[in-house]
Formats: structure tokens, sequence, C-alpha cells
């Protein structure tokens, strides 16, 4: 699962990696192309909210792990009826989310000042554009064809210094099945499944998300319709709530000034234990200003890690996310990766 806005990925102690792999394909230009021409196509496949498609309405049920695997039940409803117009609503025990969009303005309700991790995990599964086009500039490193479960499928890996992106496509009908990311700290993967088709595009019933081998998001769409209308006081701006500058697809935001963190002598009870790793998860608001605010640890290693994290966010500048030139706030995580060498 990819992070925005630029999946940078900072490592506070560094040490070689080497993923050693038989290449099946060089990657030459041909390859290449082949790779985007087939992430491409399932970008589009699978794009509900292209310019031009249908209204639709959207009902899924989710299963979150907080405290234990797949603990927490909640669900996730959207209504779209065109690029400029659209409402989200996402319920669980302890956070609420809704979110309209109408003619330019965006108007968010949140019970927290900030979505919780496996919520902000749950939104970047379902943004499978984003996750598909993301490696697009990246080299490939191996183009391989897999059968599992009676499915033939093309999977694309694309180097990571260290570690490595591998998305696999469903070679009959174009739609994506999983896409995976390598670190030395991390395995991350996320699984499409059971598709149906509405309106010309082909949409997955079941998504997950796994990190290493505990699953921690799971969505089942349980109703996906098209609509000849939309009940218009659906988009009413929300009582009480100023509106956002927002449009369906922003300039995104582009780092300028990255992330250093200079833990002060950290020790192995700072790690894991097992795997003397650790992985900070950062929330933060980029604002119009390229500053980050609203600064909140959502996945904590431990004091002196995560102190060092907000100490180094100060320092962080980006180019702020704009529409039609204008500049506008833009949500993030960005994850620290530390890990001790043998």
């Amino acid at each position: 699962m990819r992070n925005s806005p630029a999946r940078h990925v900072f490592f506070a102690f560094l040490a070689l990696w080497l993923g050693v792999s038989e290449s099946i394909a060089n990657p030459k230009e041909d390859v290449k192309e082949q790779a985007k021409a087939a992430l491409t196509r399932a970008a589009e496949l699978t794009d509900l909210k292209a310019q031009g498609s249908s209204p639709f309405h959207l009902s899924s049920r989710v299963q979150l792990s907080i405290r234990g695997p797949l603990d927490t039940q909640g669900t996730y409803v959207l209504d779209w009826e065109s690029a400029e117009r659209l409402r989200g609503e996402i319920a669980f025990p302890g956070f609420s989310e809704v979110e309209v969009a109408s003619d330019g303005k965006l108007w968010r309700l949140r019970s927290l000042a900030y979505p919780p991790l496996r919520v902000w995990q749950l939104r970047e599964l379902m943004d499978l554009k984003k996750e598909l086009l993301f490696d697009l500039k990246k080299d490939v490193k191996k183009i391989r064809t897999s059968d599992k479960n009676g499915t033939h499928s093309l999977c694309i890996e694309f180097r990571r210094d260290p570690g490595s992106f591998t998305t696999c496509i469903d070679s009959a009908t174009g739609a994506p099945l999983s896409i995976e990311e390598d670190s030395p700290v991390v395995k991350k993967r996320s699984e499409y499944s059971n598709y149906v088709t509405i309106g010309g595009k082909m949409y997955p019933q079941d998504m997950r998300y796994f990190e290493g081998e505990k699953q921690l998001v799971a969505l089942h769409v349980e109703e996906l319709n098209q609509a000849s209308t939309i009940n218009a006081n659906l988009f009413s701006p929300l009582p009480g709530i100023d509106a956002q500058p927002w449009c369906s697809a922003p300039q995104p935001p582009r780092m300028l000034h990255f992330l250093a963190v200079h833990p002060n002598s950290p020790s192995r009870s700072d790690y894991d234990p097992s795997t003397n790793k650790g992985r900070v998860g950062l929330f933060a608001t980029i604002g119009t200003d390229g500053r980050l605010k609203n600064l909140h640890i959502v996945q904590s290693v431990s004091p002196t890690l995560d102190a060092a994290v907000l100490k180094g966010a100060e320092e962080v500048r980006y180019e702020p996310s704009a529409c039609n030139g204008i500049p506008i706030e833009h949500e993030t995580v960005e994850w620290v990766e530390y890990f001790i060498q043998p």
C-alpha cells in the first residue's frame, strides 16, 4: 500500500540489503512499455470515478484489526454523482467521518482530529488508481507469469532501494489481483478479488490488507449500483463546518526538504527485540505554506524514536498541493523506518 503523497521512506540507520531473484525478462524498453500498458489498463478498468462515469452508490462492510484480528466492525458508504460531487461516510466504534465535496469545495466532519491508522489504510486500500500508477516511472526489475488457484496472472516487479514493489494482474481480465511492498522492515500486501461489472468497469467485492501474515483490514462490498439520480440533499454543506478548496484531481504535493531524523542515543530497547527494527507512522497535514501541521504519531516505536520523528518533521518543507493553481491542504501519513545492523 502506498503512502501519500510521495512515498518517501527514511532510514535512521542504513544497512545493505540485497534482493536476489531470477529475472524472467530483462528490463528493456519494450518490457517497460508492456508493464506501463498493463498497469494503465488495470487502473482505467477499475476507476469508477473517471470523468464521465455514471453515478453510483457503494455500501460496504469493513473489519479492522485494532486490539485483535479483525475485531472491529464498521461501514463505508460512498455516493458519487460526478467528479465534482460526492459524499463519503465512515463509521466505526470510536470514530466517524463524513466528507461532502461539491462545486469545488470540501466539507469534512470527524469525531477525532485525525483518522486512526487502520482507517487511513482502508482508504489507501480502496484507492486502486493511485496504488497501480505509482510505480510507472520506476525501473522494471522483471516481469513474470504466475498460476495460482487456477488464475493466470502477470506480475510486474519494480526496483526500490532497498526492496521492491510487485503488482500482479489477471491475464484474462486485466484486473489487479495483488500489490506487494517488500522492505527490510515490513512486508505489506493488498489483495483484490471477486470482481463485479458495473458500467463497463470492474470492481472488487473483496479487498484485504496484510502486514507480514497479519490481516489488518478486510472490506466486503455489499451493494454497488448505478444510480440514475442521487438525492441532491446528500451534497448539501455540512452545518457548522468551514469549506476547503477542493478538486477531484489536485496537483500532488512535492517534498522539497526531506525528513531528517536523528535520535538521541537510541538503544536496543527502542526496537522490537525480536527483529531490532522499528517503524514510526506520522500523520500530518501539509499546509498551504508547505509546512507540516496537525502532527500525530499513529504508530509508535518508543518515546525516543517517536520524539525524534516529531522533531524532524518541523524541518520538512513541501511545495503544497494545488487545485487549479490554488494551494490546498493535503493529508498524509509518512513512515520512518529504523533498523540496527546485526
